[in-house]
């Protein structure tokens, strides 16, 4: 109820009722509201994404950052040094592999999408796994990245051992551009093991003080943040990329032929073929709403007729198909066809994804009618309406 009065209720759930009542809601007006809250909801979920590539946001640390009029207050940290220099992080897209989504899901966290963030295969002794593409983005990000506070200490990994700081040269730092502008000499700690950085820096030695470059304290500056970002960001928006494709993975073909009955359209025939590949769709509904101006109507639809019929999917694995006789109750006149609209809604199990939701919009256009003559020449024939498919 709280998360609800804040604006927080902007769950997986959400988007998919809102994406469901967007399509299947008999107004204009109610189904761009609809729609607008799915959007929302998954932009939500898609920044819970963006946050968990945050290093410090996954290894629980604090970071007070504020920017007032354009002026940055509190810890110098890797989101603010990313919003300063994103023009020249080098970004090379990152891997995902959809199959994370068949994982089977925790009972505390029972959706697919959950496996994005935590798979659950990552224990703390196992940092090999951590950089494949079947991880979830809070154990890649956790496993493999300092946060400010937790430098080699709160986390099993990484550790002294998974870099070469016993192997380090202390006495020959390298010569950068410092955060002021002006050259300083770091030492730069480089992973062995898991995340491999090549010769870009890790986290750095200050090597300014005193000369003494074995008591300076650790410290990650903007050379470690363009190597984080390089690795983080891409992870984050292929992640993110794949979020938005399991949420519209669900694939339908469908033929419809319109059944007239003294000019008017009085139910369709619809053949519904399940192309989700390697997905089961069932124990769901399929349900057709449409609209249509009547004869003299309002062109800025105000007085269109919306009507909808519903219908069991039963079970459909892939490459089955089910045929369901729509009955329009508010049938449609031929003069009114032109303006009609049709959208074909299914909610119900697809995969291992309970409350799953796709949508068709039907644009049946013209409708081609032809005599049939098998029966001679004399005499009258039944009218053939071609059926489309979409």
């Amino acid at each position: 109820m709280v998360g609800s009065l804040l604006g927080g209720d902007w769950s997986w759930k959400r988007a998919r009722d809102s994406f469901y009542k967007g399509l299947t809601s008999l107004d204009k007006a109610s189904r761009e509201k609809h729609f607008s809250d799915a959007f929302r909801a998954l932009g939500q979920i898609m920044h819970l994404i963006q946050d968990a590539s945050v290093p410090a946001h996954v290894r629980n640390d604090p970071h007070i950052y504020i920017d007032l009029f354009g002026r940055k207050i509190g810890k110098y940290h890797y989101e603010s040094w990313v919003q300063d220099n994103l023009a020249k992080i080098n970004l090379s897209p990152a891997s995902f592999d959809k199959s994370i989504f068949t994982f089977t899901p925790d009972s505390l966290a029972p959706i697919p999408i959950a496996n994005l963030f935590d798979t659950n295969q990552y224990d703390g002794t196992n940092l090999g796994i951590t950089t494949g593409s079947m991880i979830g983005i809070t154990e890649y990000t956790n496993a493999n990245f300092f946060s400010e506070g937790t430098v080699f200490k709160n986390y099993p990994h990484p550790t002294y051992l998974d870099t070469n700081y016993f192997s380090i040269d202390w006495k020959n730092p390298e010569v950068i551009d410092g955060e002021d502008g002006k050259q300083d000499r770091r030492i730069y700690i480089k992973k062995l093991e898991g995340e491999r950085l090549a010769s870009l820096s890790y986290i750095s030695y200050d090597c300014i003080q005193k000369g003494s470059y074995e008591s300076c304290p650790l410290v990650l500056d903007g050379k470690v943040y363009e190597e984080y970002a390089s690795k983080l960001i891409p992870r984050a928006v292929s992640y993110s990329a794949g979020l938005l494709d399991y949420f519209f993975r669900g694939k339908l073909q469908v033929t419809s032929i319109p059944i007239f009955y003294k000019n008017r359209l009085l139910y369709l025939r619809v053949k519904i073929k399940n192309l989700t590949p390697n997905e089961t769709l069932r124990d769901g509904v399929f349900t057709l709403t449409y609209s249509f101006r009547p004869k003299d109507g309002n062109p800025n639809g105000s007085q269109d007729i919306w009507e909808q019929d519903s219908s069991p999917s039963g079970t459909l694995v892939e490459g089955e198909e089910v045929v369901i006789d729509f009955f329009l109750f508010s049938p449609i006149p031929r003069e009114s066809y032109a303006s009609a609209k049709f959208t074909l809604a299914f909610k119900g199990t697809l995969g291992k994804e309970v409350g799953a939701v796709i949508g068709k919009s039907l644009s049946l256009g013209e409708i081609k009618f032809e005599e049939e003559w098998d029966n001679g020449f004399t005499g009258n024939h039944r009218w053939v309406i071609q059926g489309l498919t979409f």
